[in-house]
């Protein structure tokens, strides 16, 4: 362990403390150099108005920390586990970005959202330099080798299978260059909303009828709007994380010791139903939710596994967003409550009161972070999950008038707009 300290601290003083007489950029570590140089890229293309080149840098910029804390610290699972971590950290840190840049009212600029995701890149940078790897652990899952999947003999059966999913799914993420949002929900309602928030500045505004529903998905819909301006972009990260739930779903069916093969063949099972290839190529976000419910699923079941409580601070992220996508959590909720007691027990039976009261504490303040929206919903207009008289909101293509009602005005008593046109 002294070994360990002495190896690491230096990398993580110079970042501070550069040594005398050489350039404190040189002196930093090749990661630190990396993610510093991203950084001033991404700067110097938002200042010239070249949004897609600032978006692609400054995401890297935080991906390249997150996912080298995912490595050294969050690892000790399957090979598959430090993807979905710095999947889930990734999103949260998104989450994180959108709840500060909407308290300031500078949601729709694309400078703010640059300075925003650098400073959490760097701030992570910081802190992986510092905690370094972890101690090395034994192998707690002993799952089997991928490369025992092909002398399995479900691999007869399976491999077939398993080249016509690839191919539907290959299929909807090739139509999603082409196709783009030519549906009324995506355009008048989901659409709209993303649109509106980058008007506004903030989530607070309350412009359309259903703003006080969770926002994770509309938010990032405008992020993409705003730096990329095509709605191609929010079709291809439907793929994406469709591309995730069949990961996730993989390496979660290993961790019950299921074949390899078979682990294959039901990370690909969703593209066997219709509606889910129907999904991957529509703004219509069941796929996101059911990915965020599945890595909470995953992670706390990988507790359960490894008994380390990192994974509790994942699983509670992971919750956390899928709080903040869509209503369709609370149909998962009993469910993930019983795997949270169970987790929580075995924390109490193993570390004790304290560590419970620890775990309880941090978990909850994440959990509450994708739960902002309710909070907001009470702050700003008096109710938690609907507004008064929902029934006159539908159908909810209609959308309340946002500059010219005045904010004294009751909510369910302002003038609607058709469309964009106010009537």
């Amino acid at each position: 362990m002294l070994a360990l300290n002495a190896t690491v601290a230096p990398a993580a003083i110079h970042i501070i403390y550069p040594v005398p007489g050489i350039s404190p950029l040189v002196a930093l570590p090749t990661h630190s150099r990396t993610v510093l140089v991203l950084a001033l890229v991404a700067v110097i293309a938002a200042i010239l108005d070249l949004p897609a080149v600032a978006s692609v840098a400054s995401v890297t910029a935080l991906m390249l920390p997150i996912f080298r804390l995912a490595r050294c610290r969050l690892s000790f699972g399957s090979g598959v586990t430090p993807i979905l971590a710095t999947f889930t950290l990734f999103w949260f840190a998104m989450l994180v970005a959108i709840e500060l840049l909407s308290l300031c009212s500078l949601f729709g600029s694309r400078l703010a959202w640059t300075a925003a995701l650098l400073a959490i890149a760097i701030g992570l940078e910081l802190v992986a330099a510092r905690l370094g790897p972890a101690d090395a652990l034994p192998d707690l899952l002993q799952l089997r080798p991928l490369v025992k999947a092909m002398r399995e003999p479900w691999t007869i059966v399976v491999g077939p299978v398993v080249l016509v999913l690839g191919a539907i799914f290959l299929q909807s993420a090739y139509l999603n260059l082409f196709t783009g949002i030519n549906y009324a929900d995506g355009q008048a309602f989901y659409l709209a909303r993303s649109i509106r928030y980058l008007q506004d500045g903030n989530l607070s505004t309350y412009s359309t009828v259903n703003d006080f529903l969770p926002h994770l998905h509309q938010t990032i819909s405008a992020y993409l709007l705003l730096f990329f301006g095509s709605d191609m972009a929010i079709l291809l990260l439907t793929v994406l994380f469709g591309a995730f739930v069949c990961l996730t779903l993989f390496d979660l069916s290993r961790l019950t010791n299921v074949p390899v093969s078979l682990s294959l063949l039901a990370g690909l099972s969703p593209l066997c139903a219709t509606i889910v290839s129907l999904h991957l190529s529509t703004t219509n976000f069941d796929v996101h939710a059911a990915l965020l419910i599945l890595l909470a699923i995953y992670f706390l079941v990988l507790f359960l596994r490894t008994a380390l409580q990192r994974n509790l601070l994942l699983a509670a992220c992971a919750t956390s967003l899928a709080l903040s996508i869509k209503p369709t959590f609370w149909f998962a909720a009993p469910g993930l409550l019983i795997l949270w007691l169970a987790a929580l027990v075995v924390v109490a039976r193993m570390k004790g009161v304290r560590a419970l009261a620890r775990v309880v504490a941090l978990a909850g303040l994440i959990v509450v972070v994708g739960g902002i929206y309710i909070l907001r919903n009470v702050w700003t207009h008096g109710f938690s999950s609907r507004r008064a008289r929902w029934a006159t909101a539908w159908p909810l293509r209609r959308f309340a008038r946002s500059s010219i009602c005045s904010s004294s005005t009751s909510w369910h008593r302002r003038p609607r707009c058709s469309r964009l046109t106010c009537s």
